[in-house]
């Protein structure tokens, strides 16, 4: 692929955002021809060059939240919200707990927490959200971008119980940064709950991945090892590293066969014969290759849970 393209400017190029490191190699092209590296350092991917503010602006703008998915979003049991939410149902609870939610949407995971007894607050950079959340929740949400909250000092004189952070980290340029608020915003053993999607899955995807399918949006792909090393170096004492809303082998298989642009035309057609919709699982498990991949379930979001020592 070429390296001119309006959107990404290939003669920049930015050192690890995580460790520094300058040096890093090529792991693949997203749609957008945006390039994602690995540093040669510390193993982090991330995109490099990083969009200019006004085009990840226009990206964040294009992606508007379903109230509908929102609600699946938190009663989901296998997914991140709920995961959390039961973990501190189960830990201590939420009355009289003080939280903050790091990119809260529409609210209504916040509350979720003001329904469990907690004194909620929530950061959104996007003003149509926090107008829903008022009316829906009657939440008072700050409009800012966390960057904004940081840099105005918002929270320099509160503490929190509980910040939850899910799906945020990924787009923030210093994600650093974001940690160690986090950390000064936290009471002494606060915990800290984090959630971003998994990168280890494009080791078995590839270009089948969502991750180069779509979410221009997106400057950081974490796995949960770096992760983990980027939440100690920050002071964090990580208590749970899992993983929520799974693949199970045989969808990972059919996905990555489903991506062969010959098979993808072929399914096009046949698929319009009702019978063969109708048997499109049958079809998919008879003649999607054998693999050697482990049996497991394999998530698509990493799922940390982290106290401030």
């Amino acid at each position: 692929m070429s390296e001119t393209n309006p959107v990404f400017k290939f003669d920049i190029t930015i050192p690890c955002p995580i460790c520094g490191c300058p040096l890093y190699k090529k792991v693949a092209r997203r749609f957008d021809g945006g390039r994602l590296v690995c540093c040669k350092q510390c193993g982090h991917v991330y995109l490099n060059p990083i969009p200019d503010e006004a085009i990840l602006r226009s990206y964040r703008d294009s992606s508007v939240y379903n109230p509908s998915n929102v609600d699946k979003w938190c009663t989901d049991p296998t997914g991140s919200y709920y995961y959390c939410l039961e973990f501190v149902k189960k830990n201590g609870g939420f009355t009289g707990k003080r939280v903050l939610d790091i990119g809260c949407g529409l609210g209504r995971f916040l509350f979720e927490c003001r329904e469990e007894g907690a004194l909620v607050f929530g950061i959104d950079r996007d003003k149509e959200n926090c107008r829903v959340a008022k009316l829906n929740y009657g939440l008072d949400i700050i409009p800012k971008s966390i960057e904004q909250v940081i840099q105005e000092g918002i929270f320099s004189t509160i503490r929190f119980d509980y910040i939850f952070c899910f799906e945020v980290i990924e787009h923030v340029k210093k994600p650093a940064e974001l940690l160690r608020a986090a950390y000064e915003w936290l009471s002494p053993q606060g915990l800290l709950f984090l959630s971003t999607p998994n990168f280890s899955i494009y080791k078995k995807m590839k270009s089948a991945s969502p991750f180069l399918k779509c979410y221009p949006q997106h400057i950081h792909y974490f796995t949960s090892d770096v992760l983990r090393g980027l939440l100690e170096k920050c002071g964090f004492e990580v208590l749970v590293m899992d993983y929520r809303g799974f693949f199970t082998p045989k969808q990972i298989k059919a996905i990555v066969f489903m991506h062969n642009n010959i098979i993808r035309k072929i399914w096009e057609n046949i698929s319009k014969i009702n019978i063969f919709y109708k048997l499109k699982d049958v079809l998919l498990e008879s003649i999607t290759p054998g693999s050697s991949w482990s049996e497991s379930l394999e998530g698509q979001d990493i799922v940390c849970i982290a106290r401030k020592k």
